[in-house]
């Protein structure tokens, strides 16, 4: 199968992503109680109607900012979610404190803090 490529080094690649070949093990990803509590959300579909649904694609950063010319991309991760604030903080990600959502956790209620981050575009 061809697949489209984004962006691509002899470590990572960024292609486009194929149902028909992704969808199961992007469904099993989704049943990972860490993945499910790093998303604050909790996939109650049917393998069938997950793969029915429509696909949201997200692109690197790079291209984004060189293809579409954003000025800056955000992101957001949960407070207990210390390891994706890392990351995001080693991609450049700076925390924007206005477009923090708070919510409640998708299984005990309890109230949870989504923390905003933002990368802006170099030169800018």
């Amino acid at each position: 199968m061809n697949r489209k490529r984004y962006i691509a080094n002899r470590e990572l690649s960024l292609a486009e992503y194929c149902p028909q070949v992704d969808g199961q093990f992007h469904y099993e990803c989704w049943q990972d109680p860490a993945i499910q509590e790093g998303y604050n959300y909790k996939i109650r579909a049917s393998m069938d109607e997950f793969c029915n649904r429509p696909i949201r694609l997200r692109l690197a950063a790079k291209y984004c900012f060189e293809s579409y010319g954003f000025e800056c991309i955000y992101a957001g991760c949960y407070e207990t979610n210390t390891v994706s604030r890392k990351m995001l903080k080693s991609c450049g990600f700076v925390p924007h404190p206005d477009g923090d959502c708070h919510e409640s956790h998708y299984l005990t209620g309890e109230p949870i803090t989504q923390y905003d981050y933002v990368l802006y575009r170099k030169g800018r």
